[in-house]
């Protein structure tokens, strides 16, 4: 059941029947289709709706089945979850009031921006267009709220105005997992508090094998922590005792404060806070060195930005250089498709990612994977976008006769190992993508994201050619745009 038929099984618990979704919404119940369902949903949820505060949301609601308003309509939120205390503000249009945290990310015509990036006079997206801000305010700071909204765009909307979330705590969920299965033991630094046993153990994590923290809220703590624990290892395996292997989440960069903002609430202050780039920069300068020379990978989560640099383009990572010129791979996600599922609640979403930055395989190609949540990724996800009948025997087609017959209108997919074509649903198998299949795949694909051989001036010569041939746009589009 998709999120559209969940909708409609929605419309036929509370109606009782076809017969009166048809007189209420004065439709027939043969035209209905997926734009029709999401029309008549959102007339009910409109007419059926109550505002509450966040607070009495996450109280007396949270494991309810809840759906919340957004510009793409109403859409179910997945999770709801308590953060602990944040600096905090008031923004206000005509038309527009919101309190939320300084990092809380609000939609603009140039993409999602954090609050505290936002200025009077700054154009905003909500519930009636885009507005001004008229007031910007530091308030008391406070506990805030954070959900998970089961839709492509994953905003809804709060005060008028249109707000976002995040997902990347799945994708560290399944790290964690495999890197488990590899002897790893994991130590989880949870400064969001998204994380809790149950998700754990759903994601098939063994608690009893990971140290997880979660009263790590500063830069600094984070900093002598990890120094702490490299210096304990490395005393320990200097007198030949053999140490476990160990793998750090830290989820997420964006969560940790600083000494000085700290203090800046306490005392009421609302100065800016120029010291956060300076000790993320000495975080990565003092301890990437110490965990690379103990082999402990760091997997660290962070949020980007739509930035509001005039000579900066496209989105911006949160806390300055140190973490991207630190970082050996750099992923940048964007929410894709949902995931279709056969029970009456989605499983998840598909991303989209780029591999920004890597100093092991090329960047910058696209690729696509399944992130659940409720459990491990589905592996095969992404795989379809490399598949051709030529190199491991699936492609869009039909077999008729043992005759593979291409097709365009993308319904069936033949697999040549099954002898047959199936649906687009019984693709992500492992009856499809058996290990024969893996082998070939993996031939195809290590030769498009493989780097090249230090001699392969081929490669390097059009790399150069390509660089040129971008500039050369670019300073056409700027003569035109000019």
């Amino acid at each position: 059941m998709n999120t559209t038929e969940e909708k409609l099984s929605e419309l036929l618990k509370f109606y009782g029947n076809f017969y009166e979704i048809e007189k209420v919404f004065n439709i027939n119940r043969y035209d209905l289709d997926d734009k029709l369902i999401e029309k008549i949903f959102n007339i009910h949820c409109e007419k059926n709706s109550i505002e509450i505060e966040v607070e009495e949301l996450f109280t007396k609601y949270k494991d309810k089945r809840i759906y919340v308003n957004s510009l793409d309509g109403y859409n179910k939120i997945n999770r709801i979850f308590k953060k602990p205390k944040r600096k905090m503000y008031q923004l206000s249009t005509k038309d527009y009031l919101i309190k939320c945290s300084y990092d809380h990310l609000i939609e603009t015509p140039k993409g999602f921006i954090k609050t505290e990036n936002l200025n009077i006079n700054s154009l905003v997206v909500g519930e009636k267009g885009n507005q001004v801000i008229l007031n910007k305010e530091k308030i008391e700071d406070s506990i805030v709220y954070d959900f998970e909204i089961n839709h492509i765009n994953h905003r809804y909307l709060c005060g008028g105005f249109s707000n976002h979330n995040t997902g990347k705590t799945f994708l560290c969920l399944n790290i964690a997992k495999n890197a488990q299965k590899k002897g790893y033991k994991i130590i989880w630094i949870d400064s969001e508090k998204a994380a809790d046993d149950l998700m754990f153990e759903r994601f098939g994590i063994d608690t009893t094998s990971m140290i997880y923290i979660d009263d790590i809220d500063t830069v600094n703590r984070l900093s002598t922590f990890l120094i702490n624990f490299v210096d304990t290892l490395q005393e320990a395996k200097a007198k030949n005792v053999e140490v476990d292997k160990y793998i750090v989440i830290i989820d997420s960069l964006a969560n940790l404060s600083t000494d000085k903002e700290i203090k800046d609430v306490q005392t009421g202050s609302d100065k800016a806070d120029m010291t956060r780039p300076k000790e993320l920069r000495r975080l990565f300068r003092v301890c990437t060195s110490k965990l690379g020379r103990i082999d402990i990978p760091v997997i660290i989560t962070n949020h980007v930005y739509a930035s509001i640099d005039m000579f900066t383009h496209g989105n911006t990572m949160s806390g300055g250089g140190g973490p991207a010129y630190n970082g050996s791979i750099i992923i940048e996600l964007f929410k894709s498709q949902l995931k279709e599922t056969t029970d009456s609640a989605a499983t998840g979403i598909v991303v989209r990612s780029v591999i920004k930055k890597s100093r092991f395989s090329k960047s910058n190609i696209p690729i696509k994977f399944h992130i659940s949540f409720y459990k491990g990724m589905n592996q095969y996800v992404g795989l379809d976008d490399y598949i051709d009948w030529e190199t491991c025997g699936i492609d869009w087609g039909k077999i008729e006769k043992g005759e593979f017959i291409p097709t365009t209108t993308g319904r069936t997919i033949a697999v040549k190992h099954l002898d047959k074509h199936i649906s687009p649903k019984e693709l992500f198998t492992n009856k499809v993508f058996t290990k024969e299949v893996i082998k070939e795949l993996d031939k195809k694909i290590q030769k498009i994201f493989e780097l090249p051989k230090s001699n392969d001036l081929e490669t390097e010569l059009k790399d150069i050619v390509n660089i040129i041939e971008l500039e050369k746009n670019e300073v056409e589009i700027n003569e035109t745009e000019g």
